[in-house]
């Protein structure tokens, strides 16, 4: 849709999953921190993160792991 109106389509994402994104026919842009980083990273600022039964770790890593860990390494 985008492309048939002449925009460009690329997407921005993990360095290791640029080459998902361009199997699938889409230009990628690596962008932040691969993903083995990121997690490490969101453990290493979440207290008792290894506690957390799998059930409930969706309401924390989503604004943890994008928002806090993810976002701002990808805008640099």
């Amino acid at each position: 849709m985008f492309e048939t109106a002449g925009h460009e389509v690329r997407f921005a994402t993990d360095p290791a999953f640029c080459a998902c994104v361009r199997g699938a026919g889409f230009d990628a842009m690596p962008a932040g921190l691969d993903h083995a980083d990121a997690l490490a990273r969101f453990a290493a600022t979440t207290p008792g993160w290894a506690d957390v039964p799998a059930a409930d770790r969706n309401q924390l890593m989503y604004p943890g792991m994008f928002g806090r860990v993810r976002v701002p390494k990808m805008l640099e």
